[in-house]
């Protein structure tokens, strides 16, 4: 396409990318205005083994996107270009709100907010002008390498889930590649040896997940690639928000409890035979651990 006919496009269909930069106290986000979606997330109290700046993931293959109910499910949240208006919420949270114009009054709306400290993310989607039945969502990271030994690393990088009666589960990369869940989930979950992210679904359950990893890549720099997708059911009139919610931090016993969600599964203690070992961690030896770590 010449630059005449791109110009005479809507908004949505061309455009620059710019990266747009949500932090806070503990967590700073980059986010594409080409695709509205995170392409880096770095936790600012830790180091990588050498020392460095410690990422979660940073550059490509890391993407959460949607389909769009038009062009017969050609186009996806990903391939449009966005504006991004930052905002400082009244209770001090963080937000971009990312507007992509597609014309004939149809566009998308996504927002990521960040409260003033916290590895919690929020994300909503909208649509105009774009009934449908349900959205198929996919949600890929490529997790970096931060440790001492990646072999190490890899044997660690497990994908967790919870259903949305309260059920959960896992699975190792290095002896399953891939799951399909067959009822709806509560949220999905990729956990690292030290740290882990993961998607919750707030006011949308995640249905038909398809969960994918491989460990056994020659790029040194990266430990696995795991790709998830799900499908949530959309709002009739196509203008209600749905709405995630997006961990991004340590496997921090205290801090994932929290949340209460579920996500200190993530975080192992002890199952099979040795399940009683599970209770001597949580009310001894963690606490423990976490006097000492004040001094």
């Amino acid at each position: 396409i010449n630059d005449s006919l791109r110009n005479a496009l809507p908004a949505a269909y061309h455009g620059q990318a710019q990266v747009i930069k949500l932090e806070n106290k503990d967590l700073s986000v980059e986010l594409t205005t080409k695709g509205a979606h995170p392409v880096s997330a770095w936790l600012k109290a830790y180091k990588t083994s050498k020392g460095g700046p410690l990422y979660i993931f940073n550059g490509k293959g890391n993407e959460l996107s949607a389909v769009l109910p038009v062009n017969n499910g050609a186009t996806s949240t990903a391939d449009l270009f966005y504006t991004a208006t930052e905002k400082t919420e009244p209770n001090g949270d963080k937000s971009v709100d990312l507007y992509a114009d597609m014309g004939q009054g149809k566009g998308v709306h996504i927002k990521y907010s960040l409260p003033q400290e916290g590895y919690m993310m929020n994300v909503s989607l909208t649509l105009d002008g774009m009934p449908a039945n349900n959205l198929a969502f996919n949600w890929q990271t490529h997790p970096l390498h931060t440790e001492k030994d990646i072999t190490t690393e890899r044997n660690n990088t497990q994908a967790y889930y919870r259903f949305r009666n309260e059920d959960h589960d896992y699975f190792s990369f290095i002896r399953k590649d891939k799951e399909t869940l067959e009822n709806s989930a509560q949220w999905l979950g990729l956990r690292l040896q030290y740290f882990s992210t993961a998607i919750i679904g707030d006011n949308v359950n995640l249905n038909k997940v398809n969960i994918a990893g491989n460990t056994k890549l020659a790029d040194s720099n990266i430990i696995a690639e795991n790709k998830n997708t799900f499908e949530v059911v959309a709002t009739a009139a196509g203008n209600a928000p749905l709405n995630f919610r997006w961990y991004i931090g340590p496997n921090h016993y205290k801090t994932l409890r929290s949340y209460k969600l579920g996500l200190d599964e993530m975080v192992p203690l002890g199952y099979g035979i040795m399940f009683f070992v599970k209770y001597i961690n949580m009310w001894i030896i963690i606490p423990i651990f976490n006097t000492l770590s004040g001094f």
